[in-house]
């Protein structure tokens, strides 16, 4: 079954959540400890932090973290992190115990941190009830809609690089850059002003087995090899992988591209006897390593214009 949930709200005091605004805290586990296991959470996934309602401190959406690792550890692990001083306000115990622990990076405190009651009009795909009257008692799953809305009222925008339109603008501008010629398939989208159809010099008539490539993403062509990306967001990694599997004999490498936490269904599909004859040329390409090569890709093409390189395309 393929994981949908990426992302959760977590319940914390108000004082954890100074101290790790501070970066003096990396691990959060939680206020009544859980020993459910938390396979809907990975890396990179976020959770938002909602503090617990004080006496004259209403419960508010105070901040996020990234998710690094989620893990269920020993009494004695934990004791050896509470010493450590990585836990805060570690509770006790008992030899043979296990209790589940988020580990994270950094802690993003909201400048304008959301009073729970103004998450009236915010549900998830799935809920039928706004977030505001959820009984959240230590951690509850949302959605990408549901993190977005709340980062929207926050005062957090969403960065144009998560956004599938966006992230096909990079790799057409990243392909064209290094000198391929680039296609999309839906030449209408738009990341922000930008409209993806103007940057291609390929279509679909100029494509091989155009019956089945021209569904895909962004694929860019240097003779004699094609590139070929999914940018796998909310949709199935698998269905990506059927567009590529159906054109193995192709000579070409492919790429799904999409968020760290999803490395894993990666793993799990790529490994499906469907696709062993793309097995070995799939790559999976996570948005932080694919921004990374964008900007150092794009920094290098301009100080070499000079040269006038001539298998690199104007």
């Amino acid at each position: 079954m393929t994981r949908t949930v990426k992302h959760a709200i977590v319940l914390a005091s108000e004082e954890w959540c100074e101290v790790a605004s501070k970066g003096e805290v990396r691990i959060y586990d939680f206020i009544k400890p859980r020993k459910k296991g938390i396979h809907a959470l990975g890396p990179g996934s976020i959770c938002v932090v909602l503090t617990r309602a004080e006496k004259g401190k209403p419960s508010r959406f105070y901040g996020e973290f990234t998710v690094v690792e989620v893990k269920e550890i020993s009494a004695d692990e934990y004791n050896s992190l509470a010493n450590k001083g990585l836990i805060r306000n570690p509770i006790t115990l008992k030899s043979g115990e296990k209790i589940w622990i988020i580990l994270f990076d950094e802690f993003k405190e909201y400048e304008y941190k959301i009073p729970r009651k103004d998450l009236h009009d915010v549900k998830t795909a799935t809920s039928k009830r706004p977030i505001r009257d959820w009984a959240i008692t230590g951690l509850s799953y949302i959605d990408d809609n549901a993190l977005r809305a709340i980062r929207e009222k926050a005062g957090i925008s969403v960065r144009p690089e998560e956004t599938h339109e966006c992230i096909e603008l990079k790799l057409i501008e990243l392909g064209s850059a290094l000198g391929f010629k680039t296609y999309t398939a839906d030449i209408t989208k738009k990341c922000g002003e930008v409209e993806l159809g103007r940057l291609i010099n390929l279509t679909q008539r100029d494509l091989p087995m155009a019956d089945k490539l021209k569904t895909i993403d962004v694929i860019w062509y240097k003779h004699p090899n094609y590139k070929l990306f999914e940018v796998v967001l909310t949709s199935d990694v698998r269905t990506s992988l059927l567009k590529f599997a159906e054109v193995a004999e192709l000579n070409a490498d492919y790429f799904i591209v999409a968020r760290s936490q999803d490395i894993d269904r990666f793993n799990k599909a790529i490994g499906l006897s469907t696709f062993s004859k793309i097995k070995s040329r799939t790559k999976f390409i996570n948005l932080e390593v694919l921004n990374n090569i964008y900007e150092i890709t794009m920094k290098w093409r301009k100080s070499i214009d000079i040269l006038n390189l001539p298998y690199l395309s104007p």
